[in-house]
């Protein structure tokens, strides 16, 4: 079962996305911007769960105007109804990365190089 084995999330969850950020900067005007991102990611998984049918139609539209990919609406809500958006902070992308490379090798074979993971 691809959703055990794993201790670095919650029973029944999957990575499907994330956000790293730096520990240190060398200025604060950095730190406020990293603050603000983070924050601005967390209100943006909010509302997504919140207002899903508006969610999901905009991804959509977003998907197939900027990229040139089609997903109609209805796969993206069920994704969203099934699914939940969680945002936590608890966790270093050191404490996981071990795992997550397995996921992913799981998901898509070969792990990305360790430039994938620089900053």
């Amino acid at each position: 079962d691809i959703l055990s084995g794993y201790s670095s999330w919650a029973d029944g969850q999957l990575p499907l996305g994330g956000v790293a950020t730096r520990s240190h900067y060398d200025s604060q005007e950095k730190v406020q911007a990293a603050e603000n991102f983070v924050q601005a990611y967390k209100e943006a998984a909010t509302k997504i769960m919140e207002h899903k049918m508006a969610a999901a139609t905009t991804i959509s539209d977003g998907l197939k105007n900027h990229y040139h990919i089609e997903m109609p609406w209805p796969i993206i809500l069920r994704s969203i109804n099934e699914g939940t958006l969680t945002f936590n902070t608890s966790k270093s992308i050191e404490d996981i990365q071990p795992e997550l490379n397995d996921f992913i090798t799981e998901l898509v074979g070969p792990l990305p190089t360790d430039d994938f993971y620089k900053d």
